[in-house]
């Protein structure tokens, strides 16, 4: 379960930075909101292991 949740993390993380590239100042913000969230939400589960 936790690879499978890695993989829709990365593939999440791959399409935000497409749409970062398309749209910078846009979705700048988002991009970011979305990567740190995205490293908070993979330590806790480090932690949990």
């Amino acid at each position: 379960m936790t690879i499978e949740f890695i993989k829709k993390l990365q593939y999440r993380h791959r399409v935000t930075g497409d749409d970062f590239n398309l749209y910078p100042r846009q979705s700048g913000l988002k991009f970011f909101f979305a990567c740190v969230l995205g490293a908070f939400m993979f330590l806790a589960i480090a932690v949990k292991i």
